[in-house]
Order: structure tokens, then sequence, then C-alpha cells
């Protein structure tokens, strides 16, 4: 549930900046409102790296992993999921 927690805010957040034309200023709170679920989950797998947690899989044969580095990398990369609707 984590991974869809991770993956969904910014799809959807995509989504409705691809139709919103023009640009309005609710797709922007709508978005920084959404990067908040994915910072959620992010800090929940790196939670669960620091407590010695077996890594957390998702998909067909353990597909996506969520080791140490990459619960590191997921709360680098959180907050900047907003770049999805300006790109």
């Amino acid at each position: 549930m984590n991974f869809l927690l991770l993956l969904l805010p910014s799809l959807i957040s995509a989504v409705v900046a691809y139709v919103v034309r023009p640009y309005r200023a609710w797709v922007g709170w709508l978005n920084a409102l959404l990067s908040l679920l994915s910072l959620g989950a992010a800090l929940a797998f790196a939670g669960h790296a620091v407590s010695g947690g077996e890594a957390p899989v998702f998909g067909p044969g353990e597909l996506m992993r969520a080791d140490g580095l990459s619960a590191l990398l997921m709360i680098c990369s959180a907050p900047d999921s907003r770049s999805v609707i300006h790109g």
C-alpha cells in the first residue's frame, strides 16, 4: 500500500494539471497537498528501514523493492513531485 501512496499522488497531480487548462491556482494547492502523501509514504519507508525491518516489496516477483538507500532517495525526491505540474 505504501508503494501506491508513493506513486499515485504524482500521477494524479500530473493528470489534473494536464486536464485543467488554463492553469488555475487550486491545481497548485492540490499538487502541494498530494505531495504530502508521497512524503508521508517515503517517511514510512525510511522508518521501516531504520528500525531494521525487512525491505518492503511490491509487484509480481518482488518487482519493486525498497531498502535503506531507496528510502533515503524517496525522502529527497518526494517533496519535488510538484515539478510534474510545471514541467
